[in-house]
């Protein structure tokens, strides 16, 4: 049998850079729900926002619930999560159901037991005050108290990040609106168990007057710290990622992050950490910028290397199956000096939106590729909408996340609960699992495949596919595209077709080949 010359064409149907790594990304185990936050029967608000584990046995995790909820701290220890506890407020403070309502951002805990969450509470006679909410634990018990203001300050406060050193060596950083309505960022520092007055830090003209968002804390120690935060610009001109920088105890001016040169992407920066002296690390999203027919939002993140902050870096990712084009990176921690992990939610842009956890692993000086959550499932109902909001490590070999799942009803996206989810931040590699729904579209002497990538990439990022026709040994390689077109096929005559996908570790098995036979 003579077979013609048989000819490949890429068509470019999905197209990423193919990314090179040098190890695995994060695995995944013991996805496990958690108790609701107390007073949360049904709401948006499930998941917990903050989580601190000074230990592989002891993590612990506060949420405030909204509107309803009460400021919630739980435990787990050895890997099993107790009941929430409904924390103490100061005794001027609102209720439940007080607007705004009461709110925990943040916790660290120095050791097992002994933590300290910050936030903001309501006054309970005025509701267009609020104050700076501290929640401390010691050996298990848990006190209520607030930070006096900076003089003359009144009105709509609170803090967002904290950051421990050790038991009462603590600095806290937050905002408050000041007479005029401007948005001013405060900080405040804790010494022996006592925390100081909050310090009005210096503001840029630069920053729209109600631009300040929530901000991240990253320290060295209680007197050399950087307070990030995404703020609107003056004039309409879009968002800036703004930095203030604490050295020996005194807070300088806010120095303005570099964004892409030339680029309709627009960096915000949600998380951050030092891990060493000379380094620290902040991650986010790069978004399009400005009206768009099809808005992009990508996982980025940025590193400061002894005090000089490179660009943006968009991360690629993952090429698996069911396909992810959104994301950001919501949450930041470090084990060591050189390793890190990020966590955060990749989605889909279409009208049947999806989304998955997913994770990220720093070592070494760089980013391992992504990794991702199947299959969450809390609720009764199909569940295709699950985020992670925080993350900590334990040790050099074990990080715990914790997230949200929200049950896709008939009618309405509810929420299915809170859940945990423990991360290794370099798994142990495998060969891919093969591509998955082949389809064939034959054409006279030709035929066009397409295909979507694998559910499990073995933990190495999938650097391209291989179509193969038999008999005559036809064959198409793509990077990162799920379609190509083999030409130069005989009318009348049968073929099989069959995708395998490839990473760094190997090839994995092809899959189930199709027979074709391209029309006369």
């Amino acid at each position: 049998m003579r077979h013609r010359g048989v000819v490949a064409t890429l068509i470019a149907f999905v197209v990423l850079l193919a990314p090179e790594f040098a190890w695995s990304e994060p695995g995944f185990s013991l996805i496990q729900s958690m108790p609701k936050i107390v007073g949360v029967s049904s709401y948006y608000s499930d998941a917990y926002s903050s989580l601190s584990c000074p230990s592989v046995a002891s993590c612990t995790a506060v949420g405030s619930g909204g509107a309803y909820g009460v400021p919630s701290v739980i435990t787990a220890v050895d890997g099993t999560w107790g009941e929430p506890v409904a924390l103490p407020l100061p005794s001027n403070a609102g209720g439940p159901g007080a607007q705004p309502a009461p709110t925990l951002n943040s916790i660290t805990c120095s050791a097992p037991a002994d933590c300290v969450a910050v936030g903001s509470y309501p006054d309970k006679l005025n509701d267009e005050t609020s104050y700076p909410l501290v929640e401390t634990e010691v050996s298990g018990t848990w006190t209520a108290s607030t930070i006096a203001l900076p003089s003359g300050v009144t009105g709509l406060t609170g803090m967002s990040s904290i950051w421990c050193q050790g038991a009462g060596s603590c600095v806290t950083v937050g905002s408050f609106i000041e007479p005029h309505q401007r948005a001013l960022p405060m900080a405040a520092v804790d010494t022996s168990g006592t925390w100081a007055r909050a310090i009005a830090l210096a503001v840029s003209p630069t920053i729209a007057p109600e631009g300040l968002g929530p901000f991240s804390l990253a320290c060295h120690d209680v007197g050399d710290c950087a307070a990030i935060v995404e703020a609107s610009l003056s004039g309409g001109g879009g968002t800036g990622i703004f930095q203030w920088t604490e050295a020996a105890g005194t807070w300088g001016a806010a120095a303005f992050l570099p964004q892409l040169s030339h680029s309709k992407f627009e960096f915000a920066g949600i998380s951050a950490a030092c891990p060493s002296a000379t380094t620290c690390l902040l991650v986010g999203n790069l978004s399009t910028v400005g009206p768009t027919p099809h808005p992009v939002t990508v996982p980025a993140v940025m590193t400061e290397t002894s005090g000089t902050w490179s660009e943006p870096h968009r991360l690629a990712l993952p090429a698996l199956s069911p396909v992810m084009t959104q994301g950001s990176l919501t949450s930041l921690a470090c084990a060591t000096s050189t390793l890190c992990e990020a966590v955060g939610t990749l989605a889909t842009n279409s009208s049947d939106v999806l989304s998955r956890p997913g994770a990220v692993t720093w070592s070494n000086g760089s980013w391992s590729s992504l990794g991702r959550i199947r299959d969450v499932r809390l609720g009764t109902g199909l569940t295709d909408w699950s985020y992670l909001t925080a993350v900590s490590c334990g040790s050099a070999t074990t990080c715990l996340a914790i997230g949200g799942d929200v049950e896709n009803t008939a009618e309405e996206y509810s929420p299915a609960g809170a859940f945990s989810v423990d991360i290794v931040p370099i798994r142990q590699t495998t060969l891919p699992l093969p591509p998955t729904s082949i389809a064939v579209q034959v054409v006279p002497h030709g035929v066009t495949v397409r295909w979507r990538p694998p559910y499990d990439d073995g933990g190495a990022s999938v650097t391209y596919f291989t179509v193969t026709i038999s008999p005559g040994g036809g064959h198409c390689r793509t990077l990162m595209a799920y379609v190509c077109r083999i030409a130069g096929l005989v009318a009348g005559h049968r073929y099989r077709v069959s995708v395998r996908d490839a990473t760094s570790v190997g090839s994995s098995p092809p899959t189930a080949p199709i027979v074709f036979t391209p029309p006369r």
